[in-house]
């Protein structure tokens, strides 16, 4: 069973209006593309997922050079075990695909990955929307829960305790890109 089809049983059962992951997926990344961010596929964490990439150089950044790697992952299910390894997988692949110098010298990853589930529950959404460690030195995270059911976003919303140079940049991913993806796409009836 792929990984739309998994998506798609794990919403069976109550005839849910549901937002199609592949569909999701596309509107996705056609927006980063649109945003000048290079679509490609990967394995990461086990798994073949769509990923966008792109540099971005701000001088207000303290001339940084951020390499930004958008992940999505559709699963049928959310455990914050798998969400944890997943997370970790997309920010070890971006460390280890990040051209140029070596990170901390004017430059480091910025990882996010999106989740795109149909049912979540309240203990995964509290880990989204808490904040983020950053357990690797010049590498931020910045998961996002995309919720193919209500069609909302959930991701931290407050300051960063490290890295708030960056927050605007990469919440502005989350806000006016996963989220507007979501919206973009009408539910259908599942069976």
């Amino acid at each position: 069973m792929g990984d739309d089809d998994a998506v798609q049983a794990a919403a069976r059962g109550g005839g849910a209006l549901l937002r199609d992951p592949s569909e999701v997926t596309r509107a996705l990344l056609g927006a980063l593309s649109e945003r000048g961010f290079e679509c490609s596929e990967a394995e990461i964490g086990g798994l073949a997922v769509p990923l966008a990439k792109r540099q971005e150089f701000r001088l207000r950044w303290m001339a940084i050079r951020l390499h930004v790697f958008v992940v999505v992952f559709a699963l049928g299910e959310l455990d914050l075990e798998t969400v944890e390894r997943l997370t970790d997988a997309a920010q070890a692949y971006a460390i280890e695909n990040k051209t140029g110098l070596r990170s901390g010298l004017q430059t480091g990853t910025a990882t996010i990955p999106v989740f795109l589930c149909p049912k979540t529950n309240e203990a995964t959404e509290g880990w989204f929307a808490s904040e983020p460690k950053q357990p690797v030195y010049a590498a931020m995270r910045f998961p996002v829960l995309a919720n193919l059911d209500t069609g909302s976003a959930t991701f931290y919303s407050g300051r960063w305790s490290r890295g708030q140079i960056f927050a605007a940049y990469i919440r502005g991913i989350a806000t006016d890109v996963v989220t507007p993806s979501l919206a973009r796409v009408t539910p259908a009836q599942t069976s």
